[in-house]
């Protein structure tokens, strides 16, 4: 954002947007989350009241926790009143999960992507994954809660900035997976949904830094470690 003639500051935040689930009901977790976001509201750090305002600045969160729901990066981007929250999911990996895996990384940026979808690198997703009028999240799929669940996490820090840093509205913007798998080892079966705010960025969009991160490709995840991540519930 420096070399788009962004002001960037960096601010540690004290909680997770969302808080992070636990092996609870994903029923009653999604039930009690507007109040745990509220109380969240609250006791946020009063940070984002005291940052220097540009016409163009730029906030970049690190998450309460190193478990969170949510996005692992967040960035608040400001031009003039308004202002977008930008998140990153990033996925250290060298080989190919199982594409249902990959289809789930997307659930942690609020978005669901279509069970029905043929895997044809362009998928069917839902930006705002919201349950029916008259359904329960009891019958709706878990990766819908689950995509939902963050949806509402990400909402309600937009909220916050809004108010912390006086501006008219802040929207929801781009949703990023970032891994440090290279493009010659994707598969046809890479869930790519098209659309214009969802983004996948490669090994060789985030060259050099990656292979200082990463050097040799010295680090990788097995398809366990990836669902393990998921701490997918039963119920």
């Amino acid at each position: 954002k420096q070399v788009e003639g962004f002001e960037t500051k960096r601010v540690t935040l004290k909680h997770a947007w969302p808080p992070k689930r636990n092996k609870g009901s994903l029923w009653e977790q999604i039930l009690n989350l507007t109040d745990k976001l509220n109380e969240q509201f609250e006791t946020e750090t009063r940070d984002l009241q005291c940052v220097p305002r540009m016409d163009k600045s730029c906030l970049v969160f690190s998450q309460g926790t190193a478990t969170a729901q949510g996005g692992d990066v967040l960035a608040l981007v400001m031009d003039g009143k308004k202002g977008r929250i930008d998140t990153i999911q990033c996925k250290n990996v060298v080989s190919c999960t199982p594409a249902d895996v990959r289809k789930k990384w997307w659930t942690r940026l609020g978005v669901f992507v279509n069970n029905k979808t043929n895997w044809d690198n362009k998928t069917d997703c839902d930006l705002y994954p919201q349950r029916g009028k008259d359904e329960t999240w009891a019958n709706q799929s878990q990766e819908m809660a689950y995509a939902h669940y963050s949806l509402v996490g990400l909402e309600k820090l937009a909220e916050l900035c809004k108010e912390r840093c006086s501006l008219d509205e802040v929207t929801i913007g781009h949703r990023i997976i970032a891994t440090s798998l290279a493009m010659n080892k994707i598969t046809s079966n890479f869930p790519i949904p098209e659309d214009a705010d969802l983004r996948v960025w490669f090994r060789e969009m985030l060259e050099p830094t990656i292979s200082v991160l990463v050097p040799n490709d010295s680090i990788e995840l097995k398809d366990s470690d990836e669902l393990e991540l998921e701490e997918d519930d039963e119920d």
